[in-house]
Formats: C-alpha cells, structure tokens, sequence
C-alpha cells in the first residue's frame, strides 16, 4: 500500500520556526489519540531537544510518553524524536506509522511509513525544496494530501 504524504503549507504571516513546532505538537498529539506510534524527524538534535521539551508541557492535562533517540532502553516508545545526524550515523526510525517531519529533508525508504506529514515554510528557498520533496512522493505514487495550515 501507497504511503499517504500530507504537506501543510505555512501562513506568511508566522514565524515558519515556530509554526511548525506547534503544528508538528498538534500532529504528534493527534496521532497518540490515535494510538498511532510516531517518529518526529527534527533537523538537527537542537530542534529535537526543543520538542522533547515541549512535549513534557503540552499537552497540558496529560503526558505524551516519548524519548529522544538513543535514550532509555530498546523498548519502542509512543513518540520517538530523532535528527538528521542520528538518522545518517545509523539511527533508524522505528516508528513507521506516523512521521512527523520537521526535517525539510525526504524521508528515506518513505515507501514502509504508513503516513507522513511535511511542512510548507513560507521562505522562499525552503518552500521550493518542498515542492521538490512533494514532486518526488508523487512520482513515487504516494497518495497525496495538501493542507493550508492555521494560524493561531
């Protein structure tokens, strides 16, 4: 079965950074609702340290049990929260079925993630390596979604 990619393209009128950190809280939250195990691919281990840390405040009426990769034991956790460094020194995403993809890079071997969700900044440059990333899912007949995400 296809992967199912679905982009949210950011409003101009917001900081893309922060934007996509509460939007990445909301898609991780949905999918714990869901019971759906997830792996949130950050950028770097600085952008993953932030969402580790939103994570221990948001919700706030309830804890989401997630863990920076490489911590704790080899027992898969509801949220797993990995980087590009991790990911390309070996680390694996181990969670296939929910990705979060704070990374702006494609996911390798998207062809076993059941659903991945992917940002649209508003930069210029970031926005035209969306669209690459979106090309490529689609040539690779990925079932295709797109979203105008919403301010708050």
């Amino acid at each position: 079965m296809p992967s199912q990619v679905i982009f949210h393209e950011l409003d101009a009128s917001v900081d893309d950074a922060a934007a996509i950190l509460s939007l990445a809280i909301a898609l991780i939250e949905q999918g714990f609702d869901a019971k759906r195990y997830t792996t949130v691919v950050c950028a770097d281990k600085a952008q993953a340290e932030a969402v580790d840390e939103l994570l221990w405040q948001n919700p706030a009426d309830r804890f989401i049990p997630h863990a920076l990769y490489g911590e704790g034991d080899d027992k898969p956790v509801p949220v797993e929260i990995i980087w590009q460094q991790a990911l390309s020194s070996g680390g694996k995403i181990r969670n296939r079925r929910l990705i979060v993809n704070m990374s702006m890079e494609m996911i390798e071997n998207f062809h076993q993630i059941e659903c991945i969700h992917d940002f649209v900044p508003s930069d210029t440059t970031e926005k035209a390596n969306a669209r690459a990333r979106y090309a490529n899912y689609k040539n690779a007949q990925c079932n295709m979604s797109f979203n105008k995400a919403k301010s708050n």
